[in-house]
């Protein structure tokens, strides 16, 4: 993700699930995607939420099948 990162911003969070097990010595591929927009938010996050952008990440295991999943938030930097 870093070097797709768009220029000016930082991870602000990265949020996971284990979905299945991965294994030592076997193969595995990541994955990710640029979501088009944040979640829709309220109150004080609101402002963070259109600024925002997310990445989906996912890990799948020698068999294609998903492992973990995740969501990666960056914002602009200060």
């Amino acid at each position: 993700m870093q070097a797709n990162m768009p220029e000016g911003m930082a991870l602000r969070s990265f949020n996971y699930r284990a979905i299945s097990p991965m294994y030592c010595q076997q193969d595995l591929q990541l994955n990710g995607r640029w979501m088009q927009t944040a979640p829709q938010s309220s109150g004080a996050n609101k402002q963070l939420a259109e600024i925002a952008r997310q990445c989906e990440l996912w890990a799948t295991n020698n068999e294609g099948g998903i492992s973990m999943k995740g969501v990666a938030t960056l914002v602009p930097l200060a």
